[in-house]
């Protein structure tokens, strides 16, 4: 009976299970021991054990994370950031705690005195930081670069709430990063980009004086259906693909419109 509950319980947990919900279950510390030798319970940490197998991946490496951490603590950072969706997958483990404690090997552990109920939440059964709050502590790490990927990010995800944000700065005074999330959001431009390549290539036909500006991400209509194209110049009916097509219809690519790029010169002749 006891191994069907935390089989149970470790699936909805990616795998892990504290000591501390090992003891709600009616079992003490011989028992878990023996679960060790036998090979049932792997140790993680302190206190966290993985169930079945020696190592846990992404989310299951994350809560065990958390709990090690201790009553309060959060996921937050770079790994909030990664969980939320906001960037790659972050190879350092960081977690937040409200209170001065010793964390676990391995993982880095901030403490923190600014922690409001609405700074927190759960997602995918992992205690992290809400987003805004993920966005406040993210600046204090990252650079404005990797900072202004992200809120794009949270926009495209239609995670980003303002309000959210304004509400953290305000309680964030004198804060380590908050001034550079502050610039960051005043020079935030929404973007259609959905890649650093396509991120990229605007940014050279913004500098660029003799290339003018395409729609980017538009829709056109080809031969036989109708595509999405990285950028386009409907003046010139130019489309342009930092990726191959597989369509049948004619598309051109990025390398193939280099010499053929509208010139902002070519505007009068449009």
């Amino acid at each position: 009976m006891a191994g069907q509950a935390i089989a149970e319980l470790a699936a909805r947990q990616h795998g892990v299970i504290s000591m501390l919900q090992l003891r709600g279950l009616g079992l003490d510390r011989f028992w878990v021991r023996r679960r060790v030798e036998s090979g049932h319970l792997h140790r993680v940490y302190r206190g966290v054990y993985s169930v079945g197998v020696p190592r846990n991946a992404g989310r299951g490496r994350y809560l065990a994370a958390v709990m090690a951490a201790g009553p309060g603590a959060l996921l937050s950072h770079r790994s909030a950031a990664d969980l939320w969706g906001l960037r790659p997958t972050a190879s350092r483990l960081e977690v937040t705690a409200p209170k001065k404690r010793a964390g676990p090997p391995g993982v880095q552990l901030h403490r923190t005195r600014m922690l409001a109920p609405h700074d927190f939440t759960v997602q995918d059964a992992i205690p992290v930081t809400s987003l805004a709050r993920t966005l406040l502590d993210l600046s204090a790490v990252v650079t404005p670069q990797e900072l202004a990927k992200a809120i794009d990010r949270a926009e495209r995800l239609r995670l980003f709430d303002l309000k959210a944000v304004t509400d953290v700065l305000e309680r964030a005074r004198g804060r380590r990063g908050a001034r550079a999330l502050r610039q960051a959001i005043a020079a935030y431009e929404p973007s259609t980009q959905k890649s650093e390549l396509e991120r990229r290539f605007r940014a050279l036909t913004e500098t660029a004086n003799d290339i003018q500006t395409p729609a980017f991400n538009a829709v056109v209509e080809g031969e036989q259906t109708t595509h999405e194209v990285d950028a386009f110049w409907p003046a010139h009916a130019w489309p342009s693909s930092s990726t191959a097509s597989s369509s049948t219809a004619p598309v051109a690519t990025a390398s193939a419109t280099r010499t053929a790029m509208p010139t902002s010169s070519s505007r009068g002749s449009a």
